[in-house]
Order: C-alpha cells, then structure tokens, then sequence
C-alpha cells in the first residue's frame, strides 16, 4: 500500500468518526437538557 492509500483510507474513517463524535455530542447535550428539565421540575 502507498501513502496515498493509507492517506485516503485514513481521511474516510476520520470523516466517519467525526460524523459518529457530532451524533454523540449532540445525544449528550439531548440527554443533559432533559435531565436539566426534570432537575427545574423538582425544584
């Protein structure tokens, strides 16, 4: 394999990880306003 393939195998799976890191952020900050929510609720 050259460097030029291992480059752009690398770029894709960065790119996918990137995509799986924003669906993560963005359940966790979901996951933080509901608990939030419920905490005002409480209160």
């Amino acid at each position: 394999m050259t460097k030029l393939t291992i480059r752009c195998i690398y770029m894709e799976y960065e790119q996918r990880c990137s995509f799986f890191v924003q669906i993560f952020s963005v359940l966790k900050m979901n996951a933080f306003f509901i608990y939030f929510e419920r905490k005002v609720q409480i209160i």
